[in-house]
């Protein structure tokens, strides 16, 4: 068996505060090449949208690139401009043939937007195209929701000095200027290979500053789980961001504005640059945005190019950041590529604070300003994801893949395969786990081929080990032990959220596992609705669990077989507790499975706890299975803890050879506590290490042997082997040392 290890804005003095987010529902979506995208655009504006009426549950619904310029031509005429309107894209949209006139890269350097027409280049008019002036009427007041869509070839090249700040040539990007009067909000959006270049001769105090979704947000305005890839900005004297140029602070009177926000975005490949002949001190360059003058959190960008004519603040993430006392700005929980030449934050002024850290190649966090060092980027992202310190957890959507995480995952996440039985989806780095766990606990659409990725129709398997930590010292890792990557199960128990797909692992093992929290706890925590679990194993790791907790799955409601566990020590500690080495609560069969780890409960008093060597409760039949690990329960606890089950009904077959102690209410060899009538058939236990009955509240120590009768003498093999076509005995045992063995693991013991 294969084994390795994954080593591991131009306003002066605008300001900051943090505005409250609006809830909205969790955002995540699935994307694909071979999804559909719209048209390019023929130059005309729609006379309607798709569907719709406008209203938060049934907004206007944008299909095609005409549609998406009638809300540029309504939005810049003031018409359906509020907070009450909502708008949706259905599909990618196409402004332009990025391939065109020599690429997207390098449409900037036509002489202007006439020029670029002759080579079919469509020009693009921003979505609230006015700077923010005493009127406010041209800018985007509305609800935006791009479904996680991307628009694709965006392009406007305003080569002209607007002196009252009034026309388009003041601001560039998707969007212009998203609030002003009131807040507008846009999500789930992502531009793609697009170009956009502002005037170029600027009195940098004055004029706006580009980004490829908006050039300003201001007033209460948000970007969320927005993105970019592949753009070139170029901006005037003031500089330039690849996401969005200037994030405003608050103002007080008489503009009564608070600060605008980005969370939950990244900013990938974008070339950010100035051109003219004037170049102010103070222009700004940056990865993700110009100037922060509200809050920027849990947002990162990997292979910006920042350029200029002159000594410009560039930075990764931001150019320059700064507040005032009453409106301090903030850049938290963001990320720069390390050795990228640039600083996170070039210049930090005053009531402002930035909290930065970089990751490397690898996606792999090494600095440890937020906390993460060592982990991924991945990892980061969606800790705070889940757990925001602002708003609401389903405002945000979950990150996927590495070594650089976006919003979208497909098929090709995986290693090959179709997700059919006979040809399985792939599963080979810590990266495709991570990406099968989330399809399975975000409910996901499988939009390649039809249906969903968590349908018992869908087949996964193992191609080799996968590493989730290195388990260098994992013998002492415990409930406070720091510094590693904390495992989230697959299968969670919420409806339409529980793993009732196909596992293989093909006899492969997952090293390094880590859980310290939650319920339902293990490789997989909830499982049910007729799937299947086989040939998986699990080794060296830790799982702490508030019930329900095992190696390989914490609940499960379907049949169990092959699988295996080495040293993934599994713990407790609630007022009722289902433990087990395998699996810790079952109603259906577990079979061919065996465990070596320990088993440990640490319930108060009164508390139930049901502790087994290989399930903690089985309403199934366990058959063909055997534990070597301690089983230890709460001396003050009630319940059952038995080598193979803590309480069963039905075990043929197994034999355990670790210690089992606790106070409860029945500790025995092979069953705690019994479901009924019992019916243990053939089955042993090692009476030097549990000198007690077989059956924790039933009289009698049958199947009760020696050590040496057990290993020495033969007598144990000369049993086991004598049961079944499961078991043999080992074929280098010539001294008769070892235990019998499970023929599907052959001499993986």
């Amino acid at each position: 068996m294969q084994q390795y290890i994954n080593k591991p804005i131009g306003f002066a003095g605008i300001i900051a505060f943090f505005f409250v987010l609006v809830a909205t529902p969790l955002m995540v979506w699935v994307t694909s090449t071979t999804l559909a995208a719209s048209p390019i655009w023929n130059g005309t504006i729609a006379g309607s949208y798709a569907s719709g009426s406008g209203t938060q549950t049934d907004p206007w619904k944008i299909t095609t690139a005409e549609q998406l310029a009638r809300l540029a031509q309504e939005t810049n005429a003031n018409s359906n401009n509020t907070s009450a309107h909502y708008y949706e894209l259905t599909q990618d949209i196409r402004l332009n043939d990025a391939t065109l006139g020599g690429g997207w890269q390098n449409w900037n350097n036509y002489a202007n937007e006439g020029a670029a027409a002759s080579a079919g280049i469509r020009a693009w008019t921003p979505i609230g195209d006015g700077h923010h002036d005493v009127n406010h009427t041209r800018s985007f007041r509305a609800n935006f929701d791009g479904k996680g869509f991307a628009v694709y070839g965006v392009y406007l090249h305003k080569n002209t000095t607007d002196g009252n700040l009034t026309g388009q040539a003041a601001c560039g990007g998707l969007f212009g200027v998203i609030g002003a009067s009131s807040p507008g909000h846009v999500r789930n959006l992502g531009v793609k290979s697009s170009n956009i270049r502002t005037g170029v001769s600027f009195d940098a105090a004055q004029g706006e500053i580009p980004g490829a979704v908006a050039s300003v947000i201001m007033n209460g305005s948000s970007l969320t789980n927005c993105y970019v890839e592949n753009v070139k900005v170029v901006g005037g004297a003031g500089g330039a961001g690849g996401l969005v140029g200037q994030i405003v602070g608050g103002m007080g009177s008489p503009y009564n504005m608070s600060a605008a926000w980005v969370y939950n975005c990244y900013s990938m490949n974008a070339i950010v640059t100035m051109q003219g002949s004037f170049v102010s001190p103070t222009a700004t360059l940056g990865g993700i945005a110009a100037t922060v003058g509200g809050s920027l959190i849990n947002s990162y960008s990997v292979g910006e190019t920042l350029t200029g004519s002159g000594t410009q603040r560039r930075g990764s993430v931001a150019g320059n950041i700064s507040g005032l006392a009453a409106f301090p700005a903030s850049i938290s929980r963001c990320y720069s590529a390390s050795g990228s030449g640039y600083p996170a934050v070039h210049t930090i002024g005053t009531n402002a604070t930035a909290t930065t850290d970089t990751f490397n190649t690898s996606g792999n966090i090494t600095t440890n300003n937020n906390g993460y060092n060592g982990q991924t980027l991945r990892t980061a992202l969606n800790t705070w994801k889940n757990n925001p310190t602002v708003g609401v957890a389903a405002n945000y959507s979950q990150w996927y893949s590495t070594p650089y995480p976006t919003f979208t995952i497909t098929g090709a996440s995986f290693a090959g395969g179709t997700g059919t039985q006979q040809s399985p989806y792939l599963i080979s780095t810590k990266a495709q786990l991570e990406d099968f766990r989330d399809v399975i606990n975000n409910n996901i659409a499988d939009t390649v081929n039809s249906g969903n990725f968590n349908s018992n129709t869908k087949f996964y398997a193992m191609t080799n080990d996968i590493y989730l930590n290195d388990t260098t010292g994992w013998q002492s890792w415990n409930a406070t032990t720091t510094g590693l990557y904390e495992w989230a199960p697959i299968g969670r128990d919420v409806s339409g959220q529980r793993f009732v797909a196909n596992f293989d692992g093909r006899m492969n093992a997952v090293f390094g596992m880590f859980v310290v929290s939650g319920e339902h706890v293990g490789l997989f925590g909830y499982a049910s609705g007729g799937g299947s679990i086989t040939n998986t194993g699990v080794k060296h790791g830790f799982v702490l669990g508030a019930g329900y907790a095992a190696g390989i799955v914490g609940h499960v409601s379907f049949p169990i077989t092959n699988c295996y566990n080495t040293g993934v020590n599994i713990a407790t500690r609630t007022f009722t507790t289902h433990t087990g080495g395998i699996v810790g609560y079952t109603g259906y069969a577990v079979s061919n499975c065996y465990n070596t780890a320990n088993i440990t409960g640490s319930g108060s008093i009164g508390s139930f706890q049901y502790l087994g060597g290989i399930a903690g409760y089985s309403g199934g039949p366990i058959t063909d299975c055997f534990n070597v690990g301690a089983v230890a329960g709460s001396p003050q606890s009630l319940g059952g803890a038995g080598g193979i089950v803590g309480y069963g009904y039905s075990v043929e077959r197994c034999y355990n050879v670790g210690s089992v102690t606790g106070a409860v209410d029945g500790i025995g060899g092979i069953v705690g506590l019994s479901m009924g009538p019992m019916n243990v058939i053939s089955c042993y236990y090692n009476s030097i290490a549990f000198s007690g009955p077989q059956i924790g509240d039933k009289v009698g120590n049958t199947g009760a042997l020696t050590t040496s009768q057990m290993l020495i003498t033969g007598t144990l093999d000369m049993y086991m082997t004598g049961m079944g076509n499961a078991w043999a005995k080992r074929t280098n045992d010539a001294t008769q040392s070892y235990y019998p063995e499970l023929k599907v693991f052959a001499t993986d013991l």
